[in-house]
């Protein structure tokens, strides 16, 4: 067993080594090359990334909406910290739009 999780399911995953090649694999089933192991991770770390970027939007928008809305008493409690939310969206969005593009050839 490994530190590592699956890209697929995040179940535990195992190193297999195999003479001088490695494999992994978890107790579903996915099974990664040493190859696909990192692109599949690096893959998954991107998606998660942007996901994140969408939800922190709408919390935004959310928190908007409802400081804006007739006889709301928290309103720029709510307005600020939809604010605070949109900041760290786009601090993310940011952060990818700036990150190189890993190539593992």
């Amino acid at each position: 067993m490994t530190d590592l999780t699956c890209p697929d399911c995040r179940g535990t995953i195992w190193e297999i080594k195999r003479g001088p090649v490695t494999h992994y694999a978890c107790g579903v089933g996915h099974t990664f090359s040493s190859k696909a192991m990192p692109a599949q991770h690096l893959a998954i770390e991107e998606n998660t990334l942007y996901a994140a970027v969408v939800a922190l939007r709408e919390g935004a928008l959310l928190l908007r909406r409802m400081a804006d809305e007739p006889g709301g008493q928290k309103g720029e409690e709510l307005r600020q910290e939809g604010q605070k939310r949109q900041a760290h969206g786009e601090a993310i969005r940011q952060i990818l739009n700036d990150s190189p593009s890993v190539t593992l050839d």
